[in-house]
């Protein structure tokens, strides 16, 4: 553990070695935890990457390593330290953000977020990005996320955006619908028809949601 903790760099590597030699299965169990808490916060004060604990915190790894990183990964956000984006999408384990607008990330972070989620639904992390913007649909982030951003998000996720498009639709007088919005996306619908109707010009209709 003294070895891992003091070293300059690879501390994934040299963790991931003691770990495999101590085993997460047997009765070296808690040691070989311990080697990898010591590799993750050394390389989190020497400002490595999350993304080199990949491996280490994959889905077959304890609950406490997978938990560390995803801490760490959504940490490297509002620091935007490193590759913070491909780090969250990667680890962040934070379906909608729920985490991160608890963390009050400003408009700039959060629609970039949003705009690579949408480029990760082509990636290897396709699955998890779509989950991903599914609950942001209700998730606190939404009204953090700017709205230019936002009525992107029918077209690119689908779905749980419909609502927002018709909004915009109802708004601007192409396709008026008396369709009910979902009562969980009422409240965000509101304030983003507010926002519409202040960047609108004067005399633009307002249709309700």
């Amino acid at each position: 553990m003294k070895v891992v903790a003091s070293a300059q760099k690879g501390w994934a590597a040299l963790a991931t070695l003691a770990v495999e030699d101590l085993g997460l299965n047997g009765e070296h169990r808690d040691s070989a935890l311990d080697v990898a808490r010591a590799g993750i916060e050394a390389a989190r004060a020497r400002r490595g990457s999350a993304l080199d604990w990949q491996s280490l915190a994959s889905h077959s790894a304890p609950p406490e390593l997978r938990a560390l990183v995803a801490q760490w990964a959504r940490e490297s956000v509002w620091r935007m330290q490193g590759d913070w984006e491909a780090a969250y999408i990667a680890l962040g384990d934070d379906p909608g953000a729920t985490q991160l607008a608890r963390a009050n990330v400003p408009a700039l972070i959060a629609g970039r977020l949003v705009t690579r989620m949408c480029e990760a639904l082509r990636g290897p992390h396709g699955e998890s990005a779509r989950a991903w913007l599914d609950a942001l649909a209700t998730s606190a982030l939404r009204d953090i996320v700017p709205l230019e951003i936002k009525l992107e998000l029918p077209a690119a996720a689908g779905d749980p955006w419909t609502a927002l498009d018709k909004l915009r639709q109802a708004y601007e007088g192409t396709s008026p619908s008396a369709e009910a919005a979902p009562p969980e996306q009422r409240p965000f619908l509101e304030r983003e028809l507010e926002v519409l109707a202040r960047r609108a010009p004067a005399g633009t209709p307002i249709y309700p949601p």
